[in-house]
């Protein structure tokens, strides 16, 4: 990857340079069918390049301006249903819900030889419930890139060049991710019904569930032995902070939560962001380098908890260094948010509490005695989400539900009712140590259902899933962080080894040089050979 990321690099500055000089002509892209692969002539840098340095033109010399996409997408609409199997052949299997998690336990299921069925109520589906965010954080990576390769008002460039290519960059990740997952499923003999969803109780005696999916003109009911919960979850919307009860102003395109941020035209000059989980910090690294000027808003305790102290550490470093402002809402609570006359928000901070440790928060807060008002364009939410259970029929199914209406699973993930099972963000973790959250975790739950359905011999526990952010830059983790290491093996058995980008050539070119590393956490074994 670092090879391939240096290669890029030197073509962005090779491309920039033949730009510059006008060695590139507009050239119209072909039509692509229904069904390419992808806008190709959007995802060229030097497509980014080419707009950049058209930008630096003056008026006259500027060609007239182009939609954002010149591709026809494929139609992803599904006109008819699938066959419906008879009750005496039914489905082994019907996973509702077709992200990471879902689309692994149909895949992992067919393979092993059962007959299967995906219910999906989008037509565009696919992709890790964060999709948007990695689609904003693509589109950012490419387009301040390209823009530093060139000269002029780079805020301005940035600006102009979201404008123009998001949309279309967000409605090609959608569409063409919902596209090869189907042809994933149809290569591997998976039916796929697209529509809402409600699950029938057991009809007596027969041992079968049943699946309605209904669209406006029709519905259909599948029989099957079994049904596996893949619906993911969506952002929380409450009515007001959790922490000081001050109420939230949900307005579009200024106060908004992480699905609202998908379709943002322009990029705002300053943004508050309250949260600090995965997309909250996600979206504040990405804004930051984009040139918005960025507020997080957190607690220390919901500071990506569940990474190694030492990697939110240079997390935070890193953030203090692209200018984002941390304030911690238990030093200085929120108070309110105003939507003011100009169109802007001012978040009204109260004083800062002398007696509590200020360790957390980076930003040097001279006024530590005076209220504080955050004056920006735009307020992303991203404090939690709730799970996508409501109208399915679960509770008359006797499916229970917990906290934000999680579903309730044991560490087979089995729910309350027999032969329904749960995996990814719909479910609440049987225990703290149990990996969910994430993508990466929910592929292994997929996994896991479908094999101690279908295989004989299987693991029984989940192994430790991978941790990976789409912060810029990136994280991963996977196994034990080095604090559950020492608790796990005292007696400082536990060593660390650490290399630095910064200490390689390659790591040089990357271009994060000053943040990358790699740790490996091991624990001495007496008679290992290893002094």
């Amino acid at each position: 990857n670092i090879a391939l990321q240096a290669a890029q690099l030197w073509l962005l500055v090779a491309l920039a340079l033949a730009a510059s000089a006008g060695a590139f002509r507009v050239v119209k892209p072909r039509q692509a069918p229904a069904g390419a692969q992808g806008l190709r002539p959007m995802r060229n840098s030097a497509l980014f390049v080419k707009s950049a340095s058209e930008d630096m033109l003056p008026a006259e010399a500027k060609p007239a301006p182009k939609p954002a996409s010149r591709v026809r997408l494929p139609d992803l609409s599904q006109k008819d249903f699938p066959p419906v199997p008879p009750d005496d052949e039914p489905f082994d299997l019907v996973v509702v819900g077709s992200g990471p998690g879902g689309e692994a336990a149909a895949a992992r299921a067919a393979a092993l030889g059962a007959k299967v069925a995906v219910v999906e109520r989008k037509a565009a589906f696919g992709g890790p419930t964060g999709l948007t965010s990695k689609a904003v954080r693509e589109a950012a990576e490419r387009i301040a890139k390209a823009v530093e390769q060139l000269g002029g008002d780079k805020v301005k460039q940035i600006r102009k060049l979201w404008k123009r290519n998001f949309p279309a960059f967000r409605a090609e990740a959608e569409v063409f991710q919902a596209l090869e997952t189907r042809r994933r499923y149809n290569a591997g003999g998976v039916s796929l019904y697209v529509g809402a969803c409600q699950l029938l109780p057991e009809q007596e005696g027969s041992g079968l569930l049943k699946v309605r999916v209904c669209r406006p003109n029709e519905c259909v009911e599948l029989p099957t032995r079994r049904v596996c919960l893949a619906t993911g979850s969506r952002p929380a919307r409450p009515a007001t902070l959790r922490n000081t009860d001050a109420p939230i102003p949900w307005t579009p395109g200024v106060v908004m939560d992480s699905t609202g941020m998908g379709n943002l035209a322009n990029l705002p000059k300053a943004a508050a962001v309250f949260g600090g989980g995965v997309i909250a910090v996600e979206y504040a690294t990405v804004l930051a380098r984009l040139g918005v000027g960025v507020s997080l808003l957190c607690s220390e305790s919901s500071f990506l908890p569940f990474l190694p102290q030492d990697v939110r550490r240079r997390l935070r470093r890193r953030l203090q260094r692209d200018r984002v402002q941390i304030f911690d809402v238990t030093e200085r609570p929120v108070e309110r948010i105003d939507l003011r006359s100009d169109g802007r928000v001012g978040v009204i901070m109260g004083h800062a509490d002398e007696e509590k440790k200020r360790s957390f928060a980076l930003r040097t807060d001279k006024k530590k005695k005076k209220k504080l008002n955050l004056r920006v364009d735009l307020v992303l939410y991203s404090g939690g989400r709730d799970a996508n259970t409501d109208g399915m029929g679960l509770e008359a199914l006797g499916v229970r539900l917990g906290k934000y209406g999680r579903i309730v699973v044991d560490r087979k993930l089995r729910t309350t009712c027999q032969n329904v099972y749960a995996i990814g963000d719909v479910i609440e973790p049987p225990s703290k140590d149990f990996p969910n959250g994430l993508a990466s975790a929910a592929v292994q739950h997929g996994r896991l259902v479908a094999e101690q359905l279908f295989q004989k011999a299987f693991d029984e526990e989940l192994s430790s899933a991978p941790t990976t952010l789409w912060t810029m830059p990136e994280i991963s983790t996977v196994g034990l962080s080095p604090e559950q290491a020492e608790e796990m093996y005292p007696g400082g058995r536990v060593v660390q080894g650490t290399a630095y980008y910064r200490d390689s050539a390659r790591g040089r070119l990357s271009g994060d040089a000053d943040d990358g590393f790699l740790q490996l956490v091991a624990v001495w074994q007496p008679g290992a050979g290893v002094r």
